[in-house]
């Protein structure tokens, strides 16, 4: 059964009120079936997984890890868009070291989302 990237439909609308990282977290997995080929398997598509394989110093269990261990702005990247432990607020408002802008906006992400997906879709080859 094949499961979508994300739920789409579950996306939350942000605010300076409101801001969830669930919507960070989904991007995140998107970029990793991405950088996998293929849709995760559920048992590694949750955050349990992604903590204890970064916990062991893994590139996020992906089977190809190797291509990517070297795309450290990427697996940095990511990094920050699983921490938990990190709001949402702070993530947009001090965006990743790579990302600047004079605008103090959300919008101050976009320019590294698109560097990433561009970063991920250069070494993706679709899977079987």
């Amino acid at each position: 059964m094949h499961r979508p990237c994300s739920d789409f439909e579950a996306v939350t609308q942000s605010t300076t009120s409101h801001l969830d990282n669930s919507d960070l977290k989904d991007l995140g997995f998107v970029l990793l079936e991405c950088m996998e080929g293929h849709a995760l398997p559920t048992e590694r598509h949750n955050m349990e997984f992604i903590v204890d394989q970064r916990a062991v110093n893994k590139v996020f269990g992906l089977t190809n890890a190797e291509q990517w261990s070297g795309c450290k702005d990427m697996v940095d990247f990511l990094d920050e868009l699983f921490n938990e432990k990190k709001t949402a607020l702070a993530k947009y408002s001090k965006p990743h070291t790579f990302v600047s802008s004079n605008i103090q906006d959300y919008e101050c992400m976009r320019p590294y989302v698109e560097l990433v997906t561009l970063e991920c879709f250069t070494l993706w080859t679709p899977g079987d």
